[in-house]
């Protein structure tokens, strides 16, 4: 594949561009820098990395300190970075009855009627018991 381009100077004058050249050439609507960060920015990255070894052993360090708030603040970062930042999440929905006993199975069912049926008489003979006690 051969191209001419041209320019606004004539540098060019209608000189054929190498192939190697066009397919290195950026497509429409590509960037040249799809993370939008200065060259710096991965030497600062770099640099942390190396650093952060000794950050964490003063975490460590600060957790130990007299300074409740000081003290709370690295468990804190140590958390963090051991096992994430805690994820906010949505509260959990609760199963429905219909559901919970679906999940069941017939020897649970019939457990669990057993267990309500004995709790119910327990209340009943409970309020029987109330009843028929004198008024004082």
């Amino acid at each position: 594949m051969s191209c001419t381009v041209g320019s606004r100077s004539g540098a060019r004058k209608g000189r054929v561009l190498a192939a190697g050249f066009l397919e290195q050439r950026w497509k429409p609507g590509q960037s040249g820098n799809p993370s939008g960060h200065a060259a710096e920015y991965g030497e600062v990255v770099r640099l942390a990395r190396s650093l952060s070894i000794r950050a964490v052993e003063r975490l460590g360090e600060l957790m130990e300190s007299e300074d409740e708030r000081v003290a709370a603040v690295a468990c804190s970062a140590v958390l963090d970075r051991a096992f994430g930042r805690p994820q906010t999440s949505r509260p959990e929905k609760e199963d429905s009855l219909a559901e919970r006993v679906a999940r069941m199975t017939p020897e649970e069912r019939a457990r669990d009627a057993l267990d309500l049926a004995e709790r119910v008489r327990a209340r009943l003979a409970e309020l029987r018991t109330i009843e028929h006690k004198p008024k004082e």
